[in-house]
């Protein structure tokens, strides 16, 4: 770890402590001396708030309604993200897991061919239940946790989290940006085009089958790739509409 992670290290339970959640939430934070001394390098929270806002989950055991056990980080990404898988376990996952992130191959009865995947899980951590807390309530009709957009994400958010959100998430289409939001409520989406209004993002919401997705107006596209640049992975470029190119830091780059 270099010396500059060494002073971004959060401490989770005494920041938790100081937001405005639920009282219950801030009396087991205190109650429990494990939750009371656990950290997280902050990248890494940046990192994960964005998986988090795409294609990654936070498993938390459930016995009879109950939680059990701490909880683990878990994402599965697609055949053409090798690269990026690579550099993002290195990066920010490799000092929570004990082992590398997993590749499984399928036949897919859809596309008619072997389909190759791979798969990140950490270890389960009291860090990671800190933030389960913030971003699942519990569905008693459903008997399961349901994702939601924390009330203070803007507190875990950064470019670093824009950059990885539009690598799970997000698509390139009519000249902008959509942002597939699918899985949140339409209140938890206005609240995310609130979170991206302070970087100077404006946002409209697509409404498809009851379901919700923030579509960046194309004036904000720029503002964007201006913020996320530095983060992007190259093979990921096309998401932005931009064309292929050697350069990951797109100091030349043309919209397609």
């Amino acid at each position: 770890m270099t010396t500059q992670q060494m002073t971004t290290i959060v401490n989770l339970a005494t920041w938790l402590s100081s937001l405005p959640t639920d009282p219950q939430d801030k009396a087991l934070l205190n109650m429990d001396p494990i939750l009371a001394t656990t950290t997280l390098r902050q990248d890494t929270v940046y990192v994960l708030t964005g998986n988090m806002l795409g294609d990654g989950s936070l498993r938390q055991k459930v016995k009879n309604g109950e939680p059990r056990g701490n909880v683990l980080f878990e994402m599965t990404k697609g055949p053409n993200a090798f690269e990026q898988v690579t550099e993002t376990f290195n990066t920010y996952y490799k000092e929570l897991s004990r082992t590398g992130f997993r590749e499984t191959t399928f036949l897919s009865s859809i596309h008619k061919k072997i389909i190759t995947q791979y798969h990140i899980f950490t270890r389960a951590l009291p860090a990671l239940t800190c933030l389960h807390r913030l971003w699942y309530v519990w569905n008693p009709d459903l008997g399961k946790y349901i994702k939601v957009v924390p009330k203070d994400i803007h507190l875990m958010f950064s470019p670093l989290s824009l950059a990885h959100w539009i690598m799970d998430d997000g698509y390139y289409t009519d000249k902008t940006l959509i942002l597939c939001t699918d899985n949140f409520s339409k209140d938890d989406c206005i609240r995310l085009q609130a979170l991206l209004a302070q970087y100077s993002i404006l946002t409209g919401l697509i409404v498809q089958k009851g379901k919700y997705r923030i579509r960046v107006y194309q004036g904000s596209l720029s503002t964007v790739i201006d913020l996320v640049r530095p983060h992007l992975h190259k093979d990921f470029m096309y998401k932005l509409g931009i064309l292929s190119s050697n350069n990951p830091l797109f100091g030349q780059y043309k919209i397609l």
